[in-house]
């Protein structure tokens, strides 16, 4: 009887992933909504040019990640993130694209797993990014 629970289990677990990796919509619509409380607000700077902001831009539309678009070929927009990185007392880079303001933490490039734990999509531990930055930092 065991045995026969078990492989009904194993075989509905597989019919379940099978039907997941074959319909992403419906990991997205399962990741989203664990989630949605704790999405924080995103707001990512790009230019006309920049492929790596493209698919930035649609990794966020494809998790229906709500945010805002600003370029950094604006005048404008320009002063306005060297304004709110001087008010986070962030130092670093701002020349780079895409680059992200999360919650109140910048972050320059397309990085779709620190993106989705920024964010807020995907509990994580962020030791490995931490580890990462300040190893750049330090070169």
């Amino acid at each position: 009887m065991k045995e026969t629970f078990f492989i009904l289990y194993v075989m509905l677990f597989c019919f379940v992933g099978a039907f997941a990796a074959c319909n992403p919509d419906v990991v997205k619509q399962w990741s989203t909504e664990e989630t949605s409380t704790k999405i924080k607000q995103v707001t990512i700077y790009s230019t006309s040019w920049c492929g790596w902001c493209v698919k930035a831009k649609k990794f966020l539309d494809d998790y229906g990640v709500k945010y805002t678009e600003k370029s950094l070929e604006s005048k404008e927009d320009r002063e306005e993130l060297v304004k709110i990185a001087e008010k986070l007392g962030y130092n670093g880079e701002l020349n780079a694209v895409p680059l992200f303001i999360i919650g109140e933490e910048i972050i320059l490039g397309f990085n779709p797993k620190e993106l989705m734990c920024k964010i807020g999509l995907k509990k994580c531990t962020l030791r490995h990014f931490q580890r990462v930055r300040s190893e750049l930092r330090s070169h």
